[in-house]
């Protein structure tokens, strides 16, 4: 089952990224929809428990000390997530929106990369 979630989120990191290659405006719109106090616990949670399955499944992945760092630094990021507050999260995100396209298209690459390895990682 975590392999499955794995598998999910790392496909949905690949789609979002070429969604934001090909429409930097339409990802734009996308996180537009998260600056919320609900969007900044979705935002939370959401990390919280992927880090956890990460970390649950690593032993049996290809890189397991990646998968373990992977899901420490996602915990962390999920835990520290809401002490920045509604506001800061609001400037965080609208500052990325605001971006040029050109900047945008690099950003995405990285959660394509990711989620390129993330399969590789589990579908050993």
């Amino acid at each position: 089952m975590q392999v499955a979630i794995v598998v999910g989120v790392a496909l949905f990191m690949i789609g979002i990224g070429g969604f934001g290659l090909v429409s930097p405006p339409g990802l734009a719109r996308f996180v537009a929809r998260w600056e919320s106090r609900r969007g900044l616990w979705a935002a939370a949670v959401l990390r919280i428990g992927f880090g956890l399955i990460l970390g649950g499944v690593a032993p049996a992945t290809r890189t397991p000390l990646t998968f373990h760092i992977l899901a420490v630094l996602t915990v962390c990021a999920g835990l520290a997530l809401p002490g920045l507050g509604l506001a800061r999260f609001k400037r965080i995100l609208a500052g990325w929106r605001d971006l040029p396209p050109r900047w945008v298209r690099l950003w995405v690459v990285f959660p394509v990369g990711l989620g390129i390895f993330l399969l590789w990682s589990v579908l050993a």
